[in-house]
């Protein structure tokens, strides 16, 4: 876990001053006594606390320009975030510039200076880089920088991270197939390596192994860097030739996509085997049959992006940055 940082309010306890005084000190905005700024100086330097700028600089802004990075808009979870980011930035009169990078760490790197290149006031980042030195590029750039999913360095070196308990998440679909009587559970997840994926595997496993049924060769990958239908194709293929009575998948798209590949070889969802998505995308409850999946709260994940956009108050940049999702049964 990263080390908490230390807000104004830390400082103003240790120096035993008021968090205005704090506030009067580090902007020379008031007549501050020499033996009080020492104080304050010496606690800001104990506690290694380190002001928000970047917020109160955005509210001051040249630019109307946000940038936001996510790896692909084919997944409707991020196509939908991208669309309620922009309405929530648009009632602020600000503008966006959005990129794609598929995953691709060069990519990543050039869609970075692409955007420090026209000054946005702001950058949003949807998921965890591929190579983490990209997040130190975007640290000391000076800008607002806000990540969903981040990962442990991210948060490490400072910058703000919203997350849901993939965990949790992918424990409670996979402790509802057991639930329902499946014994034997498949596990089909991307390569991309970041620690929100990583975490549902391990919510996965856990479950398995609460109930004593975990398998390691019931866990399947789906290449990123591969063609998406073909990778569909080979798991399907293997998954019809394994007595699987169940499968959770770290997607809605993975988890259509298998339902479509297994009625190819004549075995039916729900009857056959039971099936559990990830993301609640707009099209899983249109799907036939509906998709059962886990859900995060799309809305308020968004809000609180916005909110840490803008905002130059430490406990709350620090506060309450972690959401629950939440089981959606349907028909599958």
């Amino acid at each position: 876990m990263a080390p908490k940082r230390a807000t104004m309010n830390d400082v103003a306890k240790l120096a035993g001053v008021t968090q205005a005084t704090v506030s009067y000190v580090i902007n020379n905005s008031a007549n501050i006594s020499d033996e009080v700024k020492e104080r304050v100086y010496e606690a800001i330097k104990q506690l290694n606390y380190s002001p928000n700028f970047n917020a109160r600089a955005l509210k001051t802004r040249t630019s109307s320009i946000v940038g936001i990075i996510l790896p692909d808009i084919v997944n409707q979870y991020y196509s939908r975030m991208v669309e309620y980011l922009e309405i929530l930035l648009s009632k602020k009169n600000l503008h966006t510039m959005v990129y794609t990078t598929s995953y691709n760490p060069e990519f990543e790197q050039e869609i970075i200076q692409r955007l420090l290149s026209v000054d946005v006031c702001g950058i949003i980042v949807l998921y965890q880089f591929s190579n983490p030195e990209n997040w130190n590029i975007l640290k000391h750039s000076g800008k607002t920088i806000i990540a969903l999913e981040g990962g442990a360095h991210c948060s490490e070196i400072g910058i703000m991270n919203v997350r849901t308990n993939s965990f949790a998440g992918e424990y409670m679909a996979t402790k509802f197939l057991l639930d329902e009587g499946a014994k034997r559970i498949a596990f089909i997840h991307q390569t991309a390596v970041n620690e929100s994926l990583q975490d549902r595997l391990m919510g996965y496993t856990q479950a398995m192994k609460d109930a004593e049924l975990f398998q390691p060769m019931d866990i399947h990958y789906i290449n990123n860097n591969a063609d998406f239908y073909q990778e569909l194709k080979k798991v399907g293929e293997v998954l019809c030739k394994t007595p699987v009575d169940g499968i959770v998948s770290t997607s809605d798209l993975i988890a259509i996509g298998i339902i479509r590949q297994l009625s190819l070889h004549g075995i039916r969802v729900p009857d056959d085997v039971r099936i559990v998505g990830y993301d609640n995308v707009p099209f899983a409850s249109f799907f036939i049959p509906a998709l059962t999946t886990i859900a995060q709260p799309m809305e308020e994940i968004c809000n609180r992006i916005i909110e840490l956009l803008f905002s130059d108050d430490e406990q709350i940049s620090q506060n309450n940055n972690a959401f629950e999702p939440k089981l959606i049964i349907r028909e599958t």
